[in-house]
């Protein structure tokens, strides 16, 4: 394995596609320094992957969810060789061929006090399991000067959660005793001053707070007794609102605890209570907001009322719980992804159950308009995800959070509140959803700004295709698919009639998803096969990265067919497709020959991930182009109305938004030519003439000589060779091949 050196690594900042991997446990990452390093945090813009998640089978999906590319140069991190060995082979292993290892971090970087070192500015507040058992061992735990401590272990009205096994000296905690299950609020001050007086907790008390993770369900009648981790978040919150000085929550809960083979114990602890709080209940009266408020925050230009609750629950699928009816969401307030459901927070914590890499939920916060310029007031639909999201904004010093104790149980009580409904709706200018936590991987814009200038940059200058697909381009490309020269379109849907009445004849989905939807006329071919009975049974997900196309198209296919529910899921779905909530099996359309905008390596690596996210009873339908006469191939990209002209060209309108160039269309021409070495159809923009395109992003100047061309897109065409060896490599297995008579095309059904 490659080992760089500290100037080498420094080199590297510089450049783009380096991403740097931290495999020290969270807690390290976030600041802790758990080997006696002389400063603690990360290098600056890594990435935590802890070295002990590459036994989770679903590492890959992780990886990929943070956008970590097999085109990324990988340079990987941690305490020793050991553990920076086992990741580093383990990205080699699944397709990443740019792999180091940087050996010196403890040594050159954190005893370097000139290199720089990043961490949340409250990280103390995020405790390791190791910090606790010092503290409960009698010893001095490092960001400790207090003399009387409480280990608090939390649940909803589970007290065997606690007496099943908790940490030695801990307390348990039923979150009854600080929110009102008439309101689920935050008790009256009264009330807590008395529940922290019989607890031992006084407001100079540190506090340690955790939970148990047990796996909640949502049919169960209580399955907030199951998320013991969350309540442990909402605990920390009620009691920072009153007043503690010194809450902790141990990273990870229980299971952090478990995972470190520490002893336990199932002795029923006695609670030493107090006499006095010693503080008048609230001290930090701003950390909560109620009703009025809330209607204040929707009104405000300057603040934000933020939803932390599921995807389904947002747009009035589900309330979310079994006590609240009505269903729908706070109207104007931006979603803030929590996970599947009421009772899950996969968008904010980690496989092991620690909290996320705190980065990732400010990119994805940021993403949506939620800034720590802003004032904000987290809810959910009682409070326990919206404090758990308030926790974080906490950690970071993000400097006005509140959370809106009342929640969408609140505010759906009152009928003179206004409720919405249904996919939200862009409000002028400003697009109050994005509905995936980067979760939605949607680029902010300086990276797309960076991502186009490099390519620009490049001796072969080149644009990504999906920058094509803009409201102009989108229509243009409708326009494309009824061409006369354009068979793939014309021949995938005569086949998806035929493919639609084979699949559903044998089998029924829960989910249908389709990766780069479109218009979803193909889609609307498939489901027209679907025996009616089962439309009411059947979501159907359409993901694109285009959401005005995306909510015209789900406006017609709702009137079409008016008892299938349609979630539609603006995003990149390159990026984002392991976020989409799926309850039941599912068969997932990857259609249009979309597949032949990736080379092979790309294809298998894409279809690797689809297969990760696959269930048994899953099936994946793909569209191929297949080789065929070159003639036909290149007319089908050369069009005698020139059509694809104009679409490629407008790539160039695109550029021009995102860097504020002046590219002018009328200076190159479209080019599309059959590629046989690499079986694809290659476009080009080629320039008439030498230009010099400035850009406000970009020090100096493009050049770009007569002659020279942009390349814009790919289109692989396949063997069904090609097709046999890309199931193979990614594990997946075909069920059925459906092509027309000419063996132009292909639709393959695999699972």
């Amino acid at each position: 394995m490659h080992e760089i050196t500290t100037p080498e690594l420094l080199q590297l900042f510089e450049k783009e596609g380096t991403v740097i991997i931290d495999v020290r446990s969270p807690d390290a990452y976030n600041g802790w320094q758990l080997h006696n390093e002389p400063r603690g945090g990360h290098i600056p813009g890594a990435r935590s992957l802890p070295e002990k998640w590459i036994r989770y089978m679903d590492w890959i999906e992780m990886v990929m969810h943070k956008q970590i590319l097999p085109r990324h140069f990988i340079v990987v991190y941690g305490y020793n060789e050991l553990d920076s060995g086992n990741v580093a082979r383990h990205f080699i292993k699944s397709g990443y061929p740019h792999v180091v290892v940087y050996g010196r971090f403890i040594k050159e970087w954190s005893g370097n006090p000139d290199l720089p070192l990043q961490k949340p500015e409250r990280y103390r507040h995020l405790v390791p399991a190791s910090w606790v058992n010092m503290l409960i061992s009698g010893k001095q735990p490092p960001c400790y000067d207090n003399d009387k401590f409480v280990v608090v272990h939390t649940h909803y009205r589970n007290r065997d959660a606690y007496l099943s096994g908790h940490i030695p000296r801990a307390i348990d905690m039923d979150t009854l005793a600080i929110e009102a299950p008439e309101t689920w609020n935050r008790r009256s001050p009264l009330e807590l001053k008395k529940a922290f007086e019989e607890h031992g907790i006084a407001s100079d008390s540190t506090v340690v707070l955790y939970g148990k993770y047990m796996s909640p369900d949502n049919n169960d009648p209580f399955p907030g007794s199951a998320a013991g981790d969350i309540g442990a978040m909402r605990c920390a919150f009620v009691m920072m609102y009153a007043g503690v000085k010194d809450v902790r929550v141990l990273n990870g809960g229980f299971q952090a605890w478990v995972d470190e083979g520490y002893d336990t114990s199932c002795a029923d602890e006695p609670r030493r209570q107090i006499a006095d709080f010693g503080a008048d209940i609230p001290v930090n009266p701003g950390y909560a907001v109620d009703l009025p408020e809330a209607r204040q925050i929707l009104a405000s230009q300057d603040a934000e009322l933020v939803c932390v609750r599921s995807w389904p629950e947002f747009i009035g699928e589900v309330s979310g719980y079994n006590y609240i009816n009505k269903k729908g969401r706070i109207p104007g307030a931006i979603f803030a992804d929590c996970g599947s459901d009421a009772y899950h927070m996969e968008n904010y914590r980690n496989f092991d159950q620690t909290c996320r890499e705190y980065h990732e939920i400010a990119r994805n916060w940021i993403r949506s308009g939620i800034t720590p310029d802003k004032k904000l007031a987290f809810y959910c639909g009682t409070g326990w995800r919206g404090a758990e999201a308030w926790f974080n904004a906490w950690l970071m010093a993000w400097p006005t959070i509140s959370v809106y104790d009342g929640g969408w149980f609140e505010w759906s009580s009152d009928p003179e509140n206004p409720v919405e409904s249904g996919i939200p709706v862009s409000e002028g200018n400003k697009t109050r959803h994005i509905p995936i936590s980067d979760t939605s991987g949607h680029m902010n814009e300086l990276e797309i700004i960076s991502e186009l200038l490099t390519g620009l940059s490049a001796p072969q200058k080149s644009v990504p295709c999906r920058f094509f697909y803009d409201d102009a381009g989108s229509d243009l490309f409708e326009e494309i698919t009824t061409l006369p020269e354009y068979y793939l379109t014309r021949t995938e849907k005569i086949l998806l009639k035929i493919a639609g009445t084979e699949i559903f004849k044998n089998s029924s989905f829960r989910n249908i998803v389709e990766l780069g939807s479109g218009d979803c006329s193909k889609s609307s071919i498939l489901i027209s096969s679907m025996p009616k009975k089962h439309w009411k049974s059947t979501t159907y997900i359409p993901i694109d990265i285009n959401l005005p196309v995306l909510e015209k198209s789900a406006r017609i296919l709702t009137e079409k067919f008016h008892r299938l529910k349609i979630h539609p899921f603006p995003a990149d779905f390159m990026k984002d497709f392991r976020l989409i909530p799926c309850h039941g099996n599912k068969l997932v359309c990857f259609l249009g020959s979309t597949i032949g905008n990736m080379d092979k390596e790309e294809a298998i690596h894409f279809l690797r991930s689809l297969k990760s996210w696959m269930y048994p009873d899953d099936r994946l339908l793909i569209g191929f182009d297949l080789v065929k006469d070159t003639s036909l191939l290149e007319k089908a990209y050369n069009d005698s109305e020139g059509v694809t002209a104009r679409f490629n060209k407008n790539v160039l309108k695109v550029l021009n938004r995102y860097l504020d160039t002046r590219f002018c269309p009328d200076q190159f021409e479209h080019v599309s030519f059959y590629n046989p070495e690499k079986a694809r159809i290659e476009m080009h923009l080629r320039a008439v003439t030498d230009m010099e395109i400035t850009s406000p992003f970009l020090n100096g100047k493009i050049c770009i000589r007569n002659g020279e061309t942009i390349h814009t897109e790919n289109s692989c065409k396949y063997q069904m060779d090609d097709i046999d060896f890309i199931a193979k490599e990614s594990g997946l297995e075909i069920v059925t091949i459906f092509s027309d008579p000419n063996q132009w095309f292909s639709l393959v059904l695999f699972r």
